[in-house]
């Protein structure tokens, strides 16, 4: 006897718990901001125990290129650090975590390099192949953290080195990032053709007045230019094409990636409640530290949470886009609140609702990630200074040894799929939230 029913398909898993430290690398005129060292993470050989036992399944593990000494390529610089690393390998792995591999997280790597040195691909994918080499069992690289949002920082907005202020430093920092991940990647697979990798970015979106409707436009969909340039969808006709022309001098560098593209494994979505931006030309509404412009419009640019009747995108909203615009499979890579305990976890668990909703309508989203897991410190000032306030994450290491957070507990019960407490929403869903008119 035979049927017609069709087949019941696999349903699509849960999304896991993943945590990362905070690990920015990077360098503010000559001087390292260290965010390993700066919450202590970096000497600390318990904390990976201390995520296990919240149920954490991976760990967005840093292996940063930027601790190696300049001197060192490839399997030299890898043993530079290499106790420090097979130590919190050996845990990860006797703890049954997967890592999930980190190799530049915002800086450019060891004393002496740049974003801007035409060896930099080069010498990061050596880099990238000794740790492959000193780790074949390895299988999920995130290589370079928010290229996009990098070059931003970096070759826009002139915070961090090489300190850039122009579109064509933000085009080439842009581009150096995207070939060093794409021959990172090459090389890694070389060692371990199994090996995936992810490519993050924040991706809040930007709204604006009727008059800046085509910066805002342009802006959002800047979110995703180095994500376009590694799959070979940034072609011509692309929003970003004629801007990166003009910026490069050339459509040589674009096309190079429409011939010869690296697509990412996984999509990585970081997003804050203060990624979506809006921008209004009536500048004298606003304190004057929000004015800004293209060249051409002056106008402010605030969080859009701050508009009245403005409402952010939201993690579903962002989910849904981004698995409309690639059909690959997603990760939470970044879910972080400093601030108010229960505002923290108010947002993870927004987070992790969407996440699992998002997987019970068949979207494959992998996991969602406690961020900043030790904490942070000085990201209210974008680490342009050398100090600042300390932001509690999971544990809050202002304490000896690291003190378990609300936070942590919120997160302890998402893993192991118990319910959380009852918790008010969120500042951003209160209507004291709003500071400005739209």
């Amino acid at each position: 006897m035979t049927s017609d029913a069709m087949p019941e398909l696999p349903a699509t898993p849960p999304p896991l718990v993943w945590a990362g430290p905070e690990c920015a690398f990077l360098r503010v005129n000559g001087d390292d901001r260290d965010q390993l060292r700066a919450t202590g993470h970096a000497v600390r050989d318990g904390d990976l125990r201390r995520l296990a036992a919240l149920g954490v399944r991976g760990v967005r593990q840093p292996l940063l290129w930027g601790w190696t000494p300049r001197a060192g390529s490839g399997r030299r610089a890898t043993e530079a650090t290499r106790g420090w690393a097979d130590r919190r390998m050996a845990t990860l792995e006797g703890l049954g975590m997967e890592p999930v591999l980190a190799l530049l997280h915002h800086g450019s790597g060891p004393r002496g390099t740049s974003f801007l040195d035409p060896d930099f691909p080069r010498t990061f994918a050596a880099y990238a192949r000794g740790v492959a080499e000193a780790y074949p069992w390895v299988t999920t690289y995130l290589p370079i953290n928010e290229p996009t949002t990098t070059a931003r920082f970096a070759g826009l907005y002139g915070f961090w080195e090489p300190h850039g202020r122009s579109s064509r430093a933000f085009a080439e920092i842009l581009l150096a990032q995207c070939r060093a991940i794409r021959a990172a990647v090459r090389e890694i697979r070389a060692v371990n053709p199994a090996a995936r990798f992810i490519v993050n970015e924040d991706v809040g979106v930007v709204r604006s007045t009727p008059r800046l409707e085509h910066q805002a436009r342009f802006d959002t969909e800047r979110r995703w230019a180095a994500v376009d340039l590694l799959s070979g969808r940034l072609v011509a006709g692309h929003r970003l094409w004629a801007y990166l022309v003009a910026a490069l001098g050339s459509d040589a560098p674009l096309l190079d990636f429409v011939d010869d593209p690296c697509p990412p494994d996984v999509i990585g979505l970081d997003y804050y409640v203060t990624s979506d931006r809006f921008l209004d030309h009536r500048v004298a509404a606003y304190p004057r530290w929000t004015h800004g412009g293209n060249g051409v419009q002056r106008y402010a640019d605030v969080e859009l949470v701050r508009i009245e009747g403005e409402e952010i995108a939201g993690w579903d909203g962002i989910i849904a886009e981004a698995s409309s615009r690639y059909g690959l499979p997603l990760a939470l890579t970044e879910v972080s609140l400093a601030g108010d305990p229960v505002d923290a976890c108010a947002w993870w668990l927004e987070a992790w609702e969407a996440a699992t909703s998002a997987a019970a309508r068949g979207v494959r989203v992998e996991a969602v990630t406690a961020w900043a897991a030790f904490g942070a410190r000085g990201w209210e000032q974008m680490l342009v200074e050398p100090e600042g306030v300390y932001a509690p994450g999971l544990f809050d290491v202002s304490a000896t040894p690291p003190a378990p957070t609300l936070l942590g507990d919120v997160v302890r019960a998402a893993a192991h799929g118990a319910a959380s407490p009852p918790l008010r929403p969120g500042w951003w869903r209160q209507p004291e939230r709003t500071l400005y008119a739209a």
